[in-house]
């Protein structure tokens, strides 16, 4: 028989256990003590088997990686959403101020609308009318109320209305 130059040479093939010492705090060994009761174990087994598990990966890591993963999708889809709901009430913040803006525009040519609308019974009064009839191209030279003169051509009713607004003393 060969001696062997290493005592650890053929372990890789043997079944039989060596000690192995770990030095630690009395609280991590109480811990440890406490769980291998739990599991039914004697403290030397509970250590194995936490060492030949070590590079093995727990069912409990695959669920919590899959569960990671499905989270992120659904944060991912909520961003999604979330950026899509902003655009749509940026867009109907849009459209209310430019339906706003047609309202005001709307207000503002009624009121135009009603001050012309003024304007033309204003001008078109039977009496008005009747009067230009009788001046209409000719010139005068009219008299206000505070005893200046103007010269005043009649070719639209507005000017015969300017003639008598200006002929007419307030007291």
């Amino acid at each position: 028989m060969a001696q062997s130059e290493s005592p650890d040479d053929g372990q890789e093939k043997s079944s039989a256990k060596v000690v192995t010492g770990v030095r630690t705090t009395p609280i991590l060994k109480n811990e440890v003590m406490y769980e291998s009761s739990e599991a039914g174990m004697s403290l030397s087994e509970y250590l194995e088997v936490i060492l030949l598990n070590r590079h093995k990966e727990s069912p409990e890591m695959d669920r919590l990686t899959k569960k990671v993963t499905e989270q992120e999708q659904e944060i991912s889809r909520l961003t999604k959403m979330s950026a899509e709901q902003f655009q749509q009430i940026e867009k109907m913040k849009a459209q209310e101020a430019a339906a706003g803006n047609k309202q005001t525009e709307n207000d503002q040519l009624r009121k135009k609308n009603e001050e012309l609308t003024n304007r033309l019974i204003i001008y078109s009064d039977e009496r008005l009318l009747y009067l230009f009839e009788h001046v209409k191209g000719k010139s005068d030279t009219v008299e206000n109320a505070y005893g200046d003169n103007f010269k005043i051509t009649y070719q639209s009713t507005y000017e015969v209305l300017k003639a008598i607004l200006y002929n007419t003393k307030l007291n």
